[in-house]
């Protein structure tokens, strides 16, 4: 399958939902990372769990935001990383959280985080799944990788609820030194899951 132009084109246009077995869209969408969602960002960067799975500056600042949104804005084009924000699909303006995927070549590592009120209802393993369903459709890869902390649970179940199989352990380096983290991954030609991204 040819690789999709939309990777190389302005992402303002990217817009991605589930539509379900009844053909009614899902409650989360996907849409690129903007400016507008600095400060949200800030905000739910402050929160402890994330700080402790997600390797984000400590303290972290409205600053960081403003050079992670950038840097994300800027590596579109490339097509080395895309990073959308995840949003309810009646209110995109309400960021509930980020998945971003890195490309290497047919490879793709796909990392992800929600704030604190979106956990547990099914946003992460949905992003999870329209990230990877247009990844696998619009980038032409032919796997996903996805590192997970040993200890996060919640992480293992929306890895699997999205179709992700653990395939081993790997070591990660980190600020505070390298750590053993979990290694889940999703072909190409795995059975897509329903609801499909469109």
């Amino acid at each position: 399958m040819p690789r999709s132009t939309m990777a190389d084109a302005d992402p303002t246009g990217v817009w991605l939902h589930e539509t379900g077995p009844d053909g009614e869209p899902g409650s989360v969408a996907l849409r690129a990372i903007a400016v507008d969602d600095v400060d949200q960002i800030t905000a739910a960067c402050q929160d402890a769990a994330l700080q402790r799975y997600i390797p984000v500056p400590r303290p972290y600042h409205r600053a960081d935001a403003e050079d992670y949104v950038a840097r994300s804005i800027a590596l579109w084009p490339t097509g080395r990383k895309h990073v959308f924000s995840v949003v309810p699909a009646a209110r995109p303006d309400l960021l509930l959280g980020v998945v971003s995927l890195t490309v290497a070549g047919r490879c793709g590592n796909a990392a992800y985080w929600l704030t604190p009120e979106a956990r547990g209802r099914g946003a992460a393993s949905a992003a999870l799944r329209m990230v990877s369903g247009w990844a696998f459709e619009h980038r032409d890869l032919a796997v996903i990788l996805l590192e997970i902390h040993a200890t996060n649970e919640a992480s293992k179940r929306v890895a699997a609820a999205a179709g992700f199989h653990h395939s081993g352990d790997i070591e990660v380096a980190t600020d505070d030194g390298p750590r053993q983290a979990l290694l889940y991954v999703r072909l190409a030609s795995d059975q897509p899951l329903l609801p499909r991204p469109h």
